[in-house]
């Protein structure tokens, strides 16, 4: 029978097809590793090289607004409100009384703004403080009275000036501390920042705490190296809660370190004091000025003045002004010294003008520095502005302010 022979695949033939299958098979390995060693290395440099929310405020020069709470479980010890501005790293506190009466919607009555807080939830409570102030209020920072302590012993001791000497003599422990500049560890910081003299004035209280905080913030600062060191920080984060992340945290602790704090704004809710029943108890509740338009115009001037460092005086010292009473209005320039006052003027004068006949507001350029004035200008919304600049030898004030018969006292009616 006659056919056609068909030749076996060699053994050679079979090896040559394995190799060629095994060569494929083993190129598609290795592109799909770099294919995913690319992957990966691409995430981790993009949650490296990724911009966290602090670092892009700063790049993008923008203020930074901070709610800063210290409390003892949901009984709030303190609350401020930093200003930050990054474009000139000038910084402000806000004082945030506890006792400040408003409405609360949530529980439908009048009361003290510190009855929202919870600590485990500051959403409310930073609502009413961003309501109160007109401002948004993006961050918190909350740390326990423990937490505090905690912190200042991991930054190695915060150092203050005390004024007075300071005697706990009936506590557990009992405290003393000598008057000038002393180093605080944490359980003495933590002594002081809630201590309460007996007939200790509101004001007096809130001006020490707020150096108590101006102290901290720097001490920060200076510790933000060693805080951001791998072994450190999980620390730092344990003792602080935060609506930032760990990197933003980390970033707002190294903005700190180069913050101008020994020129920290200081300003407090200025208002009146009333005793009213809330929820069945009697309570002193204090409202701001003007149903706080006062407190909001006061907050818009300090964020101008952050933001224009070059609007302060002389030697980046604060705007000296004279506030003369050019009308009949008896106290019109003590009441006028604390508008200026609140907004970091300094003061240095005030008394009667020449004239109490005076129709029109007039501020008086001393320097010739035309923005000092019209800072001056700006806070009491005068239009008139004069130049009578003194003998350089001679100045003692920057900006003279007359007030005339057209100041309500908060503003020049146009």
């Amino acid at each position: 029978m006659t056919g056609t022979w068909v030749d076996e695949p060699t053994a050679d033939l079979y090896d040559t097809r394995m190799k060629s299958s095994m060569t494929v098979s083993g190129a598609s390995v290795i592109a799909a590793l770099i294919i995913v060693t690319l992957g990966v290395t691409a995430g981790i440099l993009y949650v490296n090289l990724r911009s966290d929310e602090i670092t892009t405020r700063v790049e993008q020069r923008d203020e930074i607004r901070i709610l800063i709470a210290v409390d003892d479980g949901d009984e709030l010890e303190l609350a401020h409100v930093l200003f930050i501005a990054t474009a000139t790293d000038q910084v402000a506190l806000f004082d945030i009384p506890g006792n400040m009466g408003l409405i609360i919607e949530s529980l439908n009555r009048i009361d003290r703004i510190d009855t929202v807080y919870r600590a485990d939830d500051l959403t409310e409570y930073r609502q009413l403080v961003q309501n109160v102030l007109g401002v948004e209020i993006p961050y918190y920072l909350a740390l326990s009275r423990e937490d505090v302590a905690n912190l200042t012993d991991l930054i190695e001791g915060v150092e203050l000036h005390i004024a007075e000497i300071f005697e706990q003599a009936g506590g557990s422990p009992a405290i003393l501390l000598p008057a000038g500049n002393v180093v605080l560890d944490g359980p003495k910081l933590k002594l002081y920042l809630a201590y309460e003299e007996p007939n200790e004035r509101d004001v007096d209280r809130i001006v020490r705490r707020q150096r108590i905080m101006q102290g901290f913030i720097a001490r920060v600062g200076e510790r933000s190296g060693y805080l951001s060191r791998p072994e450190v920080k999980g620390y730092f984060t344990r003792y602080v809660r935060s609506n930032l992340d760990e990197p933003s945290l980390l970033a707002l602790v190294n903005l700190f370190s180069r913050l101008d704090t020994s020129r920290m704004v200081n300003r407090r809710v200025q208002g009146a004091t009333r005793i009213l029943e809330s929820a069945g108890v009697e309570k002193e509740l204090l409202f701001p000025h003007f149903e706080g338009q006062w407190l909001r115009e006061t907050v818009r001037q300090v964020q101008e003045t952050l933001a224009h460092s070059d609007l302060a005086g002389v030697g980046g010292q604060p705007i000296r002004v004279e506030i003369l009473n050019g009308t009949t209005t008896v106290g019109l320039a003590r009441r006028t010294e604390a508008l200026f006052e609140e907004r970091g003027f300094d003061v240095v004068n005030i008394g009667n003008a020449p004239s109490n006949s005076v129709e029109q507001t007039v501020v008086v350029d001393r320097r010739g520095n035309g923005a000092l004035a019209e800072r001056a200008a700006g806070v009491i919304r005068a239009s008139r502005i004069e130049f009578d600049p003194a003998d350089p030898d001679d100045i003692v004030v920057d900006v003279r302010i007359i007030l005339g018969k057209d100041f309500d006292g908060t503003f020049v009616r146009q």
